[in-house]
């Protein structure tokens, strides 16, 4: 997949968003060849809104700065980078740097690449063995036009690939990713359902037995707990709107029965309740990204 990569040519695209909310999404994707210091970027001065980027180097190298340290990024190394962060990557004059990346937004593309990084070693730079899955992804989303739904599923994939290949986990876990993918991009087009964890395996095609132990592998979190945090972060957005509903209404459109049980499981997630989260302010602050951290 690296050398149909590198054969499609030089090409950057930003894939579709459609309205829906997403955990993950793909923001842009691109395969290029750099060469001096037209190409520079500072990771302090990309804007507020929370987002990871991965970059492979297929040949040359670049240069990072990482807080007060500095790395080479060569090639077979790949650059496991968030915004807004204190990071810097450019060129010297003379300098060549041939490379992929991928760039996610969401709290699921923060919360992978936070968990690739810390495998890594807490370094930003990472050496792989194997890049070709994640090239082959990256084709994907660079020359097809795919519906926002399946753009989320991708970048599900991918960042998941990520991880895998820090950790050395690449085909460890079979057609898991694309089961579990399906499941969250379910998910997140239907914010606020009540849904079972024997229909979420029916969704990905497994036994739910098979199903709840790839998706707690994949995800660090079981089924029934995943649902319940993102049904609560769905319940900060509507906390959020104008004009406020009562809490009992945002507890019914947030897949909770009893209203009860839903401020107490929303304090013990997010340290308040939806009346003093409501107050706070804190969903109005876009570089905290609150939820599951």
């Amino acid at each position: 997949m690296l050398s149909d990569l590198i054969a499609a040519g030089p090409y950057l695209k930003t894939p579709p968003r459609g309205g829906a909310p997403f955990v993950i999404y793909p923001t842009g994707c691109g395969y290029e060849k750099r060469r001096g210091p037209d190409y520079d970027w500072d990771g302090r001065k990309r804007g507020a809104e929370p987002f990871t980027i991965f970059q492979y180097t297929i040949s040359g190298a670049g240069r990072l700065t990482f807080g007060r340290d500095r790395h080479v990024v060569g090639t077979g190394q790949a650059m496991l980078l968030m915004v807004p962060e204190d990071h810097r990557y450019w060129l010297e004059e003379g300098e060549n740097w041939e490379f992929f990346w991928v760039s996610l937004r969401g709290p699921e593309a923060l919360r992978l690449m936070e968990r690739a990084r810390l495998a890594g070693g807490a370094t930003p730079v990472i050496s792989l063995d194997a890049a070709d899955r994640l090239a082959g992804l990256c084709l994907d989303l660079m020359r097809e036009d795919h519906d926002p739904y399946r753009a989320s599923s991708l970048a599900y994939a991918f960042a998941l690939g990520a991880l895998q290949a820090v950790t050395g986990q690449n085909g460890a876990q079979g057609d898991a990713p694309e089961g579990v993918a399906r499941v969250l991009a379910y998910l997140a087009a239907h914010p606020g359902k009540a849904m079972s964890v024997t229909r979420m395996a029916e969704l990905a095609g497994l036994s739910r037995a098979h199903f709840s132990r790839q998706f707690t592998a994949a995800t660090g979190e079981t089924p029934a707990d995943y649902l319940l945090q993102e049904n609560l972060r769905y319940a900060g957005r509507l906390l959020a709107a104008e004009p406020a509903p009562s809490i009992r209404d945002v507890a019914a459109q947030a897949g909770f029965a009893d209203a009860n049980y839903f401020s107490k499981a929303f304090r013990r997630i997010f340290g308040v309740t939806p009346t003093d989260f409501r107050a706070s302010g804190m969903h109005r602050d876009p570089a905290r990204p609150w939820g599951r951290g």
